[in-house]
Order: C-alpha cells, then structure tokens, then sequence
C-alpha cells in the first residue's frame, strides 16, 4: 500500500503538535535569586513540565551567541518524571553587551543513545521577561541566604557615595536558590548563610567546597539557639568546609560586644548567647585566624583558608532582631574586617548630620578606571598576522558570493544560458573551497600560535597554584579545532568575549557548538576560520613547568617571621629565592601586621585595617635571593603612602588602551582594590573646600582581589613574568601545543601567626 506525501507530512505535523502539547518550559530565574550581571558567567534555573504517562530521556539547552556570532548550546541531559515537574541548572558566560531586552532560547530535545535529536519544546525568554534583576557593573554582588540582612545596607549606595564600591544585596533566599555547579558562583563577592536552614544536595554541597577552595568567600552567621550546622560532627553539611571549626557557647553582658559590632544610642542590660572559637592568646593553625574578638581575647569570629578561598564563621547571631532594633551591627566596625575592606559606612542621617554642620566635602573626586576586559584583551591581542589572515578569508567569502550568486546570475543572465546556473553555483562552491584550503595550508604558520595573560596564586603552606587566565589562540585551518585545558577534571575552560567585540561583525556562517554541563567543561570544539579564538579559564593543580620551577622558594635555614626589636619595633626576617626561569619585574612586598588600627568612627576615614607596610623592586633575577631583614620600617614603607603615592592614577576619561607601565599599576590595583583609598567626604566645617579625594572604578576583575587577607598578618609578594609561556597545558584536537608567550603575575602568600 502506498503512503501519500500527504499523509506523511500529516503524520508528522500530528506528533509535533502532539510533544507541544506534552512538554512545557519555565525559566524560574537568571542568575541567583534572579539577580544576573552580563559579562559574567550567569546560571539559569528551569522547570520541565512533562504530562506524558511515561518517563522521557531528554536534553535541555540554553543557546546563547558567542562573540563570533556562532551559537553555544549549553545543555545536560535529563530525565522527566511522567506527570510532574523537573527542575535542572543551566549555565553559561554572557556578552558583556548584553541586557534585559536580550533574547535567548532554552529547547528541549529528545536524547537518543546519548545524543540530542528532535525537538519537543522551546522557549524564548529575556531577562526581563522573568523579572531578572540587572546588577550594575560597577557593584559588587553579595547573596544572604535568610531574611534578615545582617547590618550589610551600609554598603548600598549613597549620595554622595562616600565608599570605593558600593554592593548589591540579595536577600531571602533558601537552599533551593543554590545552584549546583561551582562556575554559578563566581560573579559573588561572598555567600552570606543567615537564618535558614542549610540543606544541600551532594551537587550542591560539592559546588559550594570547590568555589570556596578556588577563591570564594562563605560567610557562615551561628544562631543563639540550636545547631544546625552541627560543627565539629562528621554529618556536617559542609563538612569538608567547616571541618576544625568548634566552639563552645558562652553567655555574656551585651554591652561587651560594642567593640566589635559598634556603639549603640541606647544599650539594654541583657545577656547575649555568643560561641566562642579560643582566645586570641592561644597558638593558632597558619589554616585559622581570629578575626573579632572581645577585650577579655574571647574569639568571637574565626576565618579558615581552604584551598584559596575562605569560611568565615561567628559566633553572634547578628540576624537578631534585637540587634537589628539597636542598629547593630555597625556596617564598616562589623563587617570589614571580614570582607577585608577600608570603607567607612555613614549611614543618610550621618550624611544629612555633616551637611547641615557645614562638614560634608563638596570635593569632586578624581577618578582612575580600572577595566578588567580591556586590560586583558590589550595583551592577549594576536599580531597582524592572524588579523591579516582574517581580512583574507573575509575578502574570498565576499568573492565566492559574488560569483556563485549576483554576478554568476548576471553572466549567464546576459547570455542566455540560465540552466547553466546549477553547474557554476557547484564549479563555485569547488573552486572557492578548495582555494581556500590551499591558502590555509600555505598561511598557517604562526611562530607563537598562543598568547596570554595569567595570575598565579599561591599560598605557602597550601596545596598546588590557583591559575587564573586568558589566552588567544590561532587556529590555523578551517572547520573545527577541539581546544582542551589539561588537568584536574572540574578546571573551566570557557570562550571568552572581549568587552568591545559588540564593534566587531559577526561570520556569516554561524555554528553551533554543544557543551555538556553535567561536568565542568574544560574542553571546547572551537569552530575555526584560519584566525584566532579567546578563552579564559580557572584552573587548580601543581604546575609543571621547568620554567616556573616552584616560583618562589623559602630557605629552609632563615624562614619569614615577625621579630621583635626593643629599640627598633617589629620587623621582618627570612629569605626568599626566586626560582623561576625569568626575571620578576616590578616586585611588590607587602607585609600586613596583626596590629589592629583602631575603629573608622573613632578615626579618619578610610583607614586600613591592620598596620601595613610595603616595599618595591624593579625586578628579582633568576636565582636571586630576597633578604627580608632589608626591608626598613619606616613612613616610607607605609602602605598608605605608597597607595597615595602609586595608585592614584589621573584619568580625564576611561582608555581602553594604556601604556606597560600602567598596565603593571593596574594588574596590581586590581589584587588589592578592596584597600585602595577610599573617596574623602568630611572636611573642617571652617573650610569651603575639602580636601583632595579619588575613587577608583573597576569593571570585572572582582575574583582577583586578595581583600580576605587584608585582615589578617602575612607577607604578600607579586612580580610580573614577561615572555613567559602559559603556565597550563593547551592542547588542540588532542596534540599539545608547546609554544606560547605573554605576561605572569605571580602572587604569592605567606601566612603570618596571629600573635596578639
């Protein structure tokens, strides 16, 4: 029996309309809580409805357009229940360009032996059509899971704007709102855990200890009443993160906490439930610093290293309502020793209060711009050789549609052989694809197919280097080139989009390119053109390298310590080599002392938090040793000087472009933001202008602030690699590539005792 052509579209047209009716698309959020920043890595969360009798393997992607125009399916598989609900995360980095008008899709897909096939649903949505909540670019993001908001509001903008960076705060969320993939969380500046309970998956849990161990920030807040985070138990949620973490409750006079939540206008006489970790006397792990304690040395918040990031934990409950009635906690007293910044944080009566006594500065601030994405383009731009090869296959594109199209009709148009047309459109399509994999062949030649700029963290005493990093890299040939990071399985390997690419136009022939979100993706089937690709990408293991050989090495015999000198105070002494292949340039010392400055309502504003002072060298040769007992004390070698002196750069406008020199300063103001000088807003009530003031802008580069150590002692030491190779391993389709050039900046971190 024969089947009409009819009949088969019918059919067909039947069982899409039936998948349509069986499958529904829901985009619960963009970002976490709803709250997303473009540029960044940006999680989506998403429920299936499926009222299907039966259970369905499917795949479920979110397409989103990369710089090249090509488009990136970020997608897992999943399974969905019959006659229920599944919900799944998605993530995926979006163009800095991109807005709440953006439109993406989401399409759900059948999975036939592990491989998408046709469609059953999709869905287009943009940011504000879920009622996504745009994060300015110039604030940093703070997520607290509770309702309550801790005292943070002192970081929310005011007018005028006395603080470096102002924060954007997320409250209300629950366990529900984590993502459950450590890349979601890399736009935070911290996780604040407030009053609700803490009940994670295992995906969840394992992506919160692997953010936290790359450089992320938890900040846990313990209730007067009960334990649900059962420190010190093996059942722990989090265990791995909280593991050392035991204090013991004690109750105390609430006046006693003033010094380290602030003063109050009215204090009742009551006793408060607190958790104690030791005593700032006590011999403290190199893992674990007292961050707040009271006059009696009484612990009171605690900061453990894991890996390169930190758990803050304390033991007041500032989620009490009767703190919060009190105006407690002071925003800048409390919470900048933990952040590790030097804002002071007027409240709008201060503000109002200054004004009307004559003592709010009118001074306009002087600014410096401190644009993460245009740094790293300027120095991971290939040279004129890959740009010259992409003009080359744009100007064939153009002939071979000139020819197989317009023109070829026209030519046989005018003589009159317009059944020809099928024959030159194929001679076409030969001659221009062969021609131009002739060209690839005898153009591919690149002496350095790789450039890049990295940041290498290490910290004495730790596991491995955190390397942080972008690089552009040549793809010689056309089709696809698979572009893979080597190393520990959850490393990321992402495209990255320069912030001024939206200037560039797009191929014409776009792609697509799958990437499978149920691991982190380290790999990527890059489609190539005969030009360059970006990416950037997180990576953590033991780098091997002749080259970078251990980076810096302590002497054994004269480690770094604090002495103490009756006539000549504290000082350092110790000895440190460089043992890397290259020379370190422009090298930085930072030593931050566990000497405690005092409160910033009780001082200037904008003091640092503990005494710090800093020394520079024009470079540390190859062997060289580093005698630290050379390093003077003095107002010379005071941070604040120094930050006064270097990093107060005059900018009349922003400059996607800057001179080596400045990109060196940069780099460096970008690993310590958070203690740059803040704007100065009081002047004397006598004075009709106040003093000089400058305020610092970053756009990105938020995970490369070393702020958490600024709380606590240690001797900091950065320099810059020029010419260095990348210090990870890049393969393309399967062969490693050994030649690559750019600019390392080493920081490296050696934990000081807490020995107050």
């Amino acid at each position: 029996m024969q089947i009409s052509l009819r009949s088969i579209l019918l059919i067909f047209f039947i069982t899409a309309a039936s998948y349509a009716s069986d499958f529904s698309i829901t985009v619960n959020s963009v970002g976490i809580g709803n709250n997303w920043r473009a540029g960044e890595i940006t999680p989506v969360h998403i429920t299936v409805n499926s009222n299907t009798n039966e259970p369905v393997q499917a795949w479920i992607q979110w397409e989103v357009p990369d710089a090249d125009g090509d488009l990136v399916l970020w997608g897992r598989a999943i399974t969905l229940s019959p006659m229920s609900d599944t919900s799944t995360w998605l993530y995926a980095p979006t163009r800095a360009w991109d807005n709440g008008d953006t439109v993406w899709t989401i399409r759900l897909r059948e999975l036939e032996d592990n491989m998408p096939s046709g469609e059953l649903e999709l869905l287009q949505f943009s940011p504000y059509s879920v009622r996504a909540i745009y994060v300015p670019v110039r604030s940093a993001l703070t997520v607290i899971f509770g309702t309550r908001r801790l005292g943070l509001p002192g970081y929310l903008p005011t007018s005028p704007e006395t603080k470096q960076e102002t924060s954007f705060l997320v409250s209300g969320l629950k366990s529900k709102d984590l993502p459950d993939a450590w890349p979601c969380f890399t736009s935070l500046e911290a996780l604040v855990w407030a009053d609700t309970v803490p009940e994670f998956s295992f995906r969840q849990t394992q992506a919160i200890e692997d953010w936290v161990f790359r450089g992320g920030h938890f900040i846990i807040t313990l209730p007067n009443i009960g334990d649900p985070w059962s420190l010190g138990r093996q059942n722990a949620p989090l265990a791995n993160l909280t593991q050392g973490v035991e204090p013991f409750i004690t109750q105390i006079p609430i006046e006693k906490l003033q010094k380290v939540l602030g003063k109050a206008t009215r204090l009742p006489q009551s006793i408060a439930t607190v958790r104690i970790f030791g005593n700032i006397k006590d011999e403290w792990d190199t893992h674990y610093t007292p961050i707040l304690w009271l006059d009696d040395g009484s612990v009171i918040a605690v900061q453990k290293t894991f890996g390169f990031g930190t758990l803050t934990v304390i033991g007041i409950d500032v989620t009490s309502g009767n703190l919060s009635s009190l105006g407690l906690p002071k925003t800048d007293i409390f919470w900048n020793r933990i952040f590790g910044k030097r804002n002071t944080t007027p409240s709008t009566f201060e503000l109002q209060k200054l004004k009307d006594d004559n003592e709010l500065s009118p001074t306009i601030s002087k600014v410096t711009y401190l644009l993460a994405g245009n740094l790293i383009a300027q120095y991971i731009a290939m040279s004129t050789t890959a740009s010259g090869k992409l003009g080359t296959v744009f100007i064939v594109i153009l002939m071979y549609w000139i020819v197989a199209c317009p023109g070829g009709f026209y030519f046989l148009y005018r003589r009159k052989k317009l059944q020809w047309s099928w024959v030159l459109f194929v001679s076409s399509a030969i001659i221009f694809t062969g021609g131009t994999w002739v060209l690839a062949g005898i153009t591919s030649g690149v002496s350095t197919p790789i450039k890049h700029v990295s940041i290498i963290d290490h910290v004495y005493g730790g596991t491995g280097q955190k390397v942080t990093g972008w690089f552009s890299v040549f793809l010689p040939n056309f089709g696809n080139a698979k572009i893979t990071l080597h190393g520990q399985s959850n490393n990321l390997l992402t495209p990255w989009t320069p912030p001024d690419a939206s200037m560039t136009p797009d191929f014409i022939d776009r792609r697509e390119v799958r990437l499978n979100l149920d691991s982190v993706p380290n790999s990527f089937n890059q489609p190539a053109r005969s030009t360059t690709a970006n990416f950037a990408f997180d990576w953590v293991g033991g780098i091997d390298s002749t080259y970078f050989n251990s980076l810096l090495r302590v002497d054994p015999n004269n480690v770094p310590k604090v002495n103490s000198d009756f006539n000549n105070g504290l000082a350092l002494s110790g000895i440190i080599k460089n043992n890397a292949s290259g020379i370190f340039q422009d090298v930085t010392i930072i030593w931050v002392t566990d000497e405690q400055n005092d409160n910033p309502n009780q001082v200037a504003t904008g003091r640092v938090l503990n005494k710090m002072h800093t020394w520079r060298f024009p470079y540390l040769k190859n062997g060289e040793e580093l005698n630290f007992n050379s390093l003077k004390v003095s107002n010379l070698s005071s941070f604040t000087n120094a930050v006064k002196a270097r990093y107060q750069l005059e900018e009349l406008f922003q400059s996607s472009g800057v001179s080596d020199k400045d990109w060196h300063t940069k780099m460096e103001m970008l690993s310590f933001y958070s203690h740059l000088s803040p704007p100065i807003y009081k002047k004397n009530a006598n004075a009709k202008q106040g003093p000089a003031s400058h305020r610092t802008i970053r756009e990105g580069g938020r995970d490369l602030d070393l702020s958490t150590w600024f709380s606590r002692p240690c001797i900091i030491v950065m320099g810059f690699l020029h010419n260095s190779p990348i210090p990870v391993d890049i393969s393309m389709d399967g062969e490693q590539i050994n030649k690559s050039a750019g600019t390392t900046l080493v920081r490296w971190v050696y934990p000081l005792e807490q020995s107050q």
